[in-house]
């Protein structure tokens, strides 16, 4: 209703005006998601958007606007994230001015946004979720060893193993990880030399061990198989390890002595 005033004059009153929205124009948030997930797990709170006018007015006539959700960075806002977004459905049609989605989980670790979007409308962001790693379960080679090494001199690169998420998010594992050699032509059957490393096992420190002094004594292709209780074990690629070469011979004789003189070549 509109109110007439003047000084001290009896106010009046109009008859109800009902004011509708107007045309839609934009995307508004309802509910914000949780502020904090779990990669692969569902949020506890899940998104709901609005389809509104200008002036921030939902549109409850709408129902056919379909609004799609994706995930970018919450650093700048726009690049999107590096992980896969899910959802029971996406996108999903506004009832009554109303986009509410269930099932939405993300799988990577790191802090993001939802951006939804609808045709002819202006966009929105949420507040930043900040996704954290599920349960480690997996181990992988971050650093994998040389390609090549000679029997019994540490390899020129040394391993790096981490303990991942099933969606390969680095976690904060501390277990004890162990390092065996084993053929690279089925990488199961143990190899024929001794494994050599300053330490091993080794625990991790915040999901990482780095491997120090790995070096193997037989002239054969061998894989690294690393391996801890309760987790998916993994195997590195190939390393060729060739035997110590023995670079220069030199023999000398008297009546009754023959003395053999070598060099060997580590390189």
């Amino acid at each position: 209703k509109l109110k007439a005033t003047s000084g001290s004059l009896t106010q009046a009153l109009s008859s109800t005006i009902t004011v509708n929205p107007g045309s839609t124009s934009k995307i508004g948030v309802s509910t914000q998601p949780s502020s904090s997930g779990v990669a692969g797990i569902n949020f506890s709170t899940q998104p709901v958007f609005l389809i509104q006018d200008t002036f921030g007015n939902t549109v409850t006539g709408d129902s056919s606007t379909s609004v799609t959700i994706a995930a970018v960075l919450s650093s700048d806002g726009t690049t999107a994230g590096g992980g896969t977004l899910s959802a029971t459905t996406n996108p999903v049609t506004a009832s009554s001015g109303v986009a509410t989605f269930a099932g939405v989980n993300y799988t990577k670790a790191e802090d993001i946004k939802l951006k939804p979007t609808a045709t002819g409308l202006t966009q929105v962001l949420t507040n930043t979720i900040s996704v954290s790693a599920a349960t480690a379960s997996k181990l992988s080679f971050s650093t994998q060893p040389s390609s090549s090494a000679i029997a019994g001199t540490n390899f020129s690169t040394q391993p790096v193993v981490q303990i991942l998420d099933a969606y390969d998010n680095l976690t904060s594992g501390t277990n004890a990880i162990t390092l065996s050699a084993v053929l690279a032509s089925d990488g199961t059957t143990a190899g024929g030399g001794t494994l050599n490393a300053t330490t091993n096992p080794l625990s991790a420190t915040a999901g990482t061990a780095t491997f120090a002094g790995i070096n193997y004594t037989s002239a054969e292709d061998i894989k690294l198989k690393a391996t801890t209780t309760g987790f998916t074990q993994t195997l590195s690629t190939t390393i060729t390890v060739s035997a110590l070469a023995i670079s220069s011979v030199a023999a000398s004789t008297t009546s009754s002595t023959a003395t053999i003189t070598w060099t060997t070549n580590t390189n």
